[in-house]
């Protein structure tokens, strides 16, 4: 597993603000901030094409686990400014 900060965008999708799984990867994002962030996963590097609080919320101060598969996009956001967030990522 590793652990690094990952900085989400603000208020839009972007890609400064996506990973790409390699195989299976178990991740688990920690939100240490005190506003919403929201994740959604493409299949592609087009961006989801909804709004970034249509995504799949992670609330403030709290955390979140899922898995990617191989070649799935992660995309954060974050609902108003720039959100600094844990990412926790390994095999599946």
């Amino acid at each position: 597993m590793a652990t690094q900060r990952f900085q989400a965008g603000g208020g839009a999708w972007s890609a400064s603000s996506r990973i790409t799984a390699q195989d299976g990867t178990a991740v688990l994002v920690t939100n240490t901030t005190t506003q919403d962030v929201y994740w959604a996963i493409t299949e592609d590097d087009a961006a989801p094409a909804f709004a970034v609080h249509h995504g799949h919320p992670v609330a403030a101060l709290a955390s979140q686990s899922f898995e990617l598969l191989d070649g799935e996009r992660l995309w954060l956001a974050a609902s108003g400014t720039e959100a600094t967030l844990t990412l926790t990522t390994g095999a599946a």
